[in-house]
């Protein structure tokens, strides 16, 4: 009896992990579609010059979603250590992504120009993570299936071997 739980239980696992590996890459692809959108709201707020930069990035920050969450800890880590760099603040705070590189190439050209090259540079980074946001989604597509399949027939292929 214990044999079998133990092999359902590994079967599981493995069904498990497909499932895993599929919606990381789903949740990658709405990462890099959130980025797009953020960085196109924070060029007409740059553009606008009304506001500083950090209270920029707050105020293009407005869900609940991860992007978001990097783009406010920087906006506050900017607040907060007043001497440091936009491209600083936002390597502090923001772990290892898709498209990491080009927002930070967005965040040291935001650490000087006036209004106009400011919001050049994030019209710029929107469109290159846009690109990224419709490849990955596009890989999304077809790996997650691939991902589920895989584990739930490795998954079964297991079970019966340990059965």
């Amino acid at each position: 009896m214990m044999r079998a739980v133990l092999a359902i239980a590994a079967g599981l696992f493995c069904a498990l992990y497909g499932m895993r590996a599929a919606g990381s890459l789903q949740q990658e692809a709405r990462d890099l579609r959130r980025w797009a959108d953020l960085l196109a709201h924070l060029t007409l707020i740059i553009r606008q010059a009304a506001l500083p930069l950090p209270k920029a990035l707050q105020a293009a920050a407005d869900l609940p979603l991860a992007p978001d969450r990097f783009l406010r800890a920087a906006a506050d880590h900017m607040l907060r250590n007043p001497l440091s760099t936009p491209a600083e603040s936002f390597s502090a705070v923001c772990p290892a992504c898709t498209g990491r590189e080009t927002l930070l190439r967005l965040f040291t050209r935001l650490e000087r120009g006036d209004a106009d090259s400011m919001s050049l540079a994030c019209q710029q980074a929107a469109e290159e993570i846009a690109q990224q946001a419709a490849s990955a989604q596009q890989r999304a597509s077809g790996d997650a299936k691939l991902w589920r399949t895989l584990g739930w027939t490795c998954g079964a292929t297991l079970t019966l071997l340990l059965l």
